[in-house]
């Protein structure tokens, strides 16, 4: 075997070994995607729950001060198929609950979870102030 047919099976063997270390570590976000929740409960959250008992649940599991909340709301003007737009930026959930007044006039709430490497967020969508949709969405490259 030459120099460079063991170096190739060097640098393949490290990669499988790295992509088999990060999926133990941080699970497997380029599998795992999208899960949409229409009934039911999940994550803490319950289809039908009000802005103000999601509030209580993002207070109590997730007011580390790492989690970070970002508004969306919907407008007609947006390049977003989806129709939503951006309409806070990342807001601590901390101790202050300063996020709660920035959150009242969105329709969809991005809970984002501490991570380096992927997208990792639930995202609590409002029809008439009553959560409809609950979405958890893991990609390596979501945006």
């Amino acid at each position: 075997m030459n120099l460079k047919a063991s170096t190739v099976g060097a640098v393949v063997a490290f990669g499988v070994a790295a992509l088999i270390l990060y999926a133990i570590e941080y699970g497997v976000p380029f599998v795992e995607g999208t899960t949409t929740i229409e009934s039911g409960e999940a994550f803490g959250f319950r289809i039908g729950m009000s802005k103000a008992q999601c509030v209580e649940v993002v207070d109590a599991q997730y007011r580390s001060g790492q989690f970070r909340v970002v508004g969306w709301s919907t407008s007609e003007s947006t390049s977003d198929p989806a129709g939503w737009k951006r309409a806070t930026e990342q807001i601590p959930i901390d101790r202050s609950r300063a996020w709660v007044q920035s959150m009242s006039n969105t329709g969809m709430w991005e809970v984002v979870f501490p991570s380096r490497a992927h997208v990792d967020a639930v995202y609590l969508e409002f029809d008439t102030g009553r959560l409809a949709q609950i979405r958890r969405s893991r990609w390596l490259a979501e945006r």
